[in-house]
């Protein structure tokens, strides 16, 4: 059972009075005013299901934000940790459901996808860090397998980012804190002759509270220019991120149980990463299509040891993911009303187009972060393409129907150190979708959801034939899916 309350209005405020009795009977010259606001979008009537809303505007410019990772957690029953150093891609959980990096979870920024598939670290890496929270206008989540025009590494939920197309006004803001700790974050906005340039700068650097000190340093870059190109409504959107940082890993718990270490300790002094991405998305209004074209270039290196001394106790078991691809794709989408049945209704449908280039993925045995033996070198393009459609019909003034059916197609190949672990394929899969809501009164409405989710899974273990670590023979498979789907019903509730 889910119940979303919504305040009544855009924004609304409510002053409450604090003073006894006595001081207001006695013409007390001042009383304490606390106000309370907040601000609401009336979903009520047009929701396909109670796990939807939107978070932003007025909701974030009083909330302190000490990362990134907070602008996921503004979605109801998400949460975000850390694990592994700063510059990692956090660990989320939904629902009760472990999200691992992003695996069942997806994030859009300005249109472009923020997920990895076949990532060195994790399928699904969600890396928020090239994000400046305080350029982000709002964010549209939706939770559960319910929604036609999201697909891979969406079936627990989804969000979209949006930035700001332009400031009321500029700021600086400069935070400073212990262990040297100091955050810096500035933003304007510039009008031009077609349109407005939106221009945002944060560093962000700090030794952190562990023993070993984390010696942060990230730098973020954002323009963006909201106008007209050649007469057709555009915003553009270009990002520039780059972050290096080291990590206190887990640690074992007997080593501070004897003093060996402390809580805040380390065994191994060497790990933590680097990582930078650049990205360029473009967004575009053609008569009533709307086009959303990216194009991303990433790199990682990641030092790890998890298991510190478990496997090699001469040399420990550190090692290196290495991952750099670029990333090109693009979306097109219309909605538009019509009627089914001579029943007034409202139709979406869109495709989703995206190809990874990965020229490095790679896993090495490292000591004190110097490479002595590859595990895997390989290399995989992997293209999918996504096709959907998706009519809310209203049956009554009071029940309305939701019926949708995604297509996806992938395709894929992999070039592995190991040619026997080379290898191409391609698959498909489909999904429905289908919901009920039914208004009760202007302040409640029910609903009833069915739908099917997936993520896609690294494809090199679809064409693995051979164990990169235990040489073992394996047994090739197609490209696999892991699926789900679910019934809900819920309700929603304003008042």
């Amino acid at each position: 059972m889910a119940i979303r309350i919504n305040l009544p209005a855009v924004c609304s405020s409510i002053v409450f009075s604090l003073g006894t009795q006595t001081a207001l009977s006695q013409g007390a010259d001042e009383i304490e005013e606390v106000v309370v606001w907040g601000r609401s979008l009336q979903l009520l009537g047009t929701s396909d299901s109670a796990s939807q809303g939107v978070a932003g505007y007025s909701d974030f410019s009083t909330r302190p934000m000490s990362r990134v990772a907070e602008l996921v957690e503004v979605v109801p029953g998400m949460i975000a940790t850390q694990h592994s150093g700063p510059g990692k891609a956090n660990q989320y959980f939904l629902r009760g459901i472990n999200l691992d990096h992003g695996s069942d979870f997806s994030t859009y920024f300005d249109g472009m996808p923020v997920n990895f598939r076949t990532h060195a670290h994790a399928q699904g890496y969600m890396d928020l860090n090239f994000i400046i929270p305080e350029i982000i206008e709002r964010v549209e989540f939706q939770k559960g397998p319910y929604f036609a025009d999201t697909g891979d590494f969406s079936l627990a939920g989804s969000n979209s980012m949006k930035t700001y197309d332009a400031l009321e006004e500029s700021f600086t803001e400069i935070t400073f804190g212990l262990e040297d700790e100091m955050r810096l974050v500035t933003a304007n906005s510039y009008q031009l002759e077609e349109g407005t340039l939106l221009a945002a700068f944060e560093h962000h650097q700090s030794n952190g509270h562990f023993d070993l000190d984390q010696d942060v340093r990230k730098y973020n870059g954002l323009l963006k220019y909201t106008g007209t190109l050649a007469n057709i409504p555009s915003r553009i959107t270009f990002s520039a991120y780059d972050s290096q940082w080291i990590s206190t890993n887990q640690v074992p718990q007997r080593a501070v149980d004897s003093g060996q270490i402390s809580r805040f300790g380390f065994i191994d002094p060497d790990l933590g990463g680097e990582s930078h991405r650049v990205s360029l998305t473009g967004n575009f209004e053609i008569n009533s299509w709307d086009l959303n074209l990216y194009a991303s270039s990433y790199y990682m290196s990641l030092i790890n040891n998890p298991t510190y001394f478990l496997n090699n106790p001469a040399d420990g078991d550190q090692f290196e993911q290495e991952d750099e691809r670029r990333l090109f794709g693009g979306s097109l989408r219309k909605s538009s009303e019509s009627e089914i049945f001579g029943l007034p209704a409202t139709q979406t449908v869109g495709i989703d187009v995206r190809y990874d280039d990965v020229n490095e993925l790679n896993l090495f045995n490292t000591i004190s972060q110097r490479r002595v033996s590859s595990i895997r070198e390989d290399e995989a393009e992997e293209f999918s393409t996504g096709v959907f459609a998706e009519s809310q019909i209203s049956l009554t003034d009071k029940l309305r129907a939701t019926v949708g059916v995604r297509v996806d197609f992938y395709s894929f190949e992999v070039d592995a150190l190991r040619a026997a672990n080379s290898g191409s394929d391609q698959d498909s899969l489909w999904q429905p979708n289908m919901g009920l809501a039914y208004r009760a009164n202007q302040n409640l409405e029910f609903y009833l959801n069915y739908g099917h989710g997936f993520h896609s899974n690294d494809v090199r273990a679809a064409v693995n034939t051979i164990d990169p670590v235990t040489l073992a023979t394996l047994l090739r498979r197609r490209m696999c899916w892991s699926r789900a789907r679910e019934v809900r019903l819920a309700f929603a509730t304003t008042h």
